[in-house]
């Protein structure tokens, strides 16, 4: 005949048992969790790597089509061409728009 005692640390000791393995599986989920997050994220540190190279090699094409742009036209066309675009900006906006004109 066991005792009653021994019997309810006995029934303690598997309940705590019980809920030690349920955390544990509950730990290994979050671990693979953040596994899968961090290779995620590992990836978009990739992909914004490779868009940072791309950028910088557009940019760099940019420059050079915009040196060569600068060689070709002379800075006094090239202002001439600023000045006639600002005007033709001044005067659309000065311009009432053609439907309250006609009214």
């Amino acid at each position: 005949m066991a005792d009653p005692e021994r019997n309810q640390s006995l029934l303690d000791f598997k309940n705590k048992l019980l809920e030690s393995r349920e955390w544990e599986a509950k730990l290994k989920a979050l671990r693979l969790e953040i596994k899968g997050l961090q290779h995620d994220f590992d990836v978009s540190e990739d992909n914004i790597k490779a868009l940072q190279s791309v950028g910088q090699i557009i940019g760099e094409v940019l420059k050079q089509l915009d040196e060569e742009r600068c060689k070709q036209y002379p800075p006094e066309y090239a202002s001439d061409m600023d000045s006639m675009l600002m005007d033709l900006d001044a005067q659309s906006s000065s311009k009432p728009p053609p439907a309250l004109a006609t009214s």
